[in-house]
């Protein structure tokens, strides 16, 4: 079914192209958002502007890898582009926290706030390899076609991740079992 509607999308039918729409939405959204931090409206107009990219790209869709990925890729350049004029601007403020849900990750709502904040604080890189990865289910491959780096790069940022995630945790359960 996805590969009929990937082909009838390529071949000009924007009946087929919305359904394709409508099944990745919500992943290229919480992607997106996770990547924002608070700002949800600007996360929403990135997804809306990847898609109007994917959409008149759709012939450079060559089946290599999944679609999501592809569309991650379309997504993760928008971000990077809009995200360097903002911090040219210097209207990007790196001290807001995630909002996008990590259910994934964290099992209760203690953790899963710990969790947002701390990704907040990771670079954009780590943050981008975690989400993929680990969040979103892609694997080190796919991540490292959606972000345009070597493989080892990727492991690399996930590695580093990973540690200040758990040295950030670490802490904050420390701090909050004594403040009980």
């Amino acid at each position: 079914m996805m590969q009929s509607l990937i082909t009838a999308a390529q071949s000009g039918s924007d009946y087929a192209f919305t359904r394709l729409v409508r099944l990745h939405q919500s992943s290229v959204r919480a992607f997106l958002r996770r990547l924002c931090k608070t700002d949800v409206s600007l996360a929403d107009d990135l997804a809306q502007e990847c898609f109007l990219k994917a959409h008149g790209k759709m012939g450079s869709y060559d089946g290599e890898g999944s679609f999501l990925s592809w569309l991650f890729g379309i997504a993760y350049r928008i971000f990077l582009d809009d995200y360097r004029k903002r911090k040219r601007r210097k209207l990007l403020d790196i001290e807001r926290s995630a909002c996008a849900p990590v259910e994934s990750i964290a099992p209760n709502i203690d953790m899963k706030l710990d969790l947002e904040r701390a990704l907040s604080f990771l670079k954009i890189e780590e943050r981008t390899a975690i989400t993929l990865c680990l969040t979103s289910g892609m694997s080190h491959s796919e991540a490292a076609q959606i972000m345009d780096m070597p493989l080892g790069s990727v492991k690399s940022h996930i590695a580093r991740g990973r540690t200040k995630l758990a040295e950030a945790l670490h802490v904050w359960k420390k701090e909050r079992l004594q403040s009980e």
